[in-house]
């Protein structure tokens, strides 16, 4: 076998072999209204919903308490990370971060360009800054909104109130 054929060879592998393993994580393309519905779905606990993007410094650092308080409480809350970032960046920005950063939690890219449409929906407090985040009750209501970041302490002092 040639040599460039032998790489020709390594370089097809190796591309399928990147491919897939960026495709492991599952990550829902939803519009606001399909967010809204899987939110408001009653379920057995919490929904911890945390709106972030790759581009965001603070989201980006508080992304590993997140990632600690829902593995404490993994039999208690749902931790649903809903990323700003667009949707044609899936492939090149938000699966590349999650693989880097080992989350393998349910990631949704929410896909409505006009922000001005679904952020009072949320919150009528919310100025549209993230990170932010959104505590749904086990019957789907939304509970509380906090346009800020969060330390894991905070987290803890926050939230676990809640699931009493």
């Amino acid at each position: 076998m040639s040599k460039k054929l032998f790489l020709l060879l390594v370089s097809v592998l190796l591309s399928i072999y990147f491919a897939f393993n960026l495709k492991a994580q599952d990550v829902k393309i939803l519009k606001f209204d399909g967010l809204k519905s899987s939110l408001e779905t009653s379920g057995s606990r919490l929904k911890v919903v945390n709106f972030w993007a790759t581009w965001c410094r603070p989201c980006v650092e508080e992304m590993p308490s997140f990632l600690k308080f829902q593995e404490i409480y993994k039999d208690k809350i749902d931790l649903i990370l809903v990323a700003l970032d667009y949707p044609s960046t899936i492939d090149k920005k938000v699966l590349p971060f999650l693989k880097s950063k080992g989350i393998s939690q349910k990631v949704i890219v929410l896909d409505e360009p006009d922000p001005n449409e679904w952020i009072d929906k949320i919150s009528p407090n919310w100025s549209g800054a993230i990170p932010a985040t959104l505590i749904v009750d086990k019957s789907g209501r939304f509970i509380q909104f906090y346009e800020k970041s969060f330390t894991q302490e905070e987290l803890e002092k926050t939230i676990t109130p809640f699931l009493k």
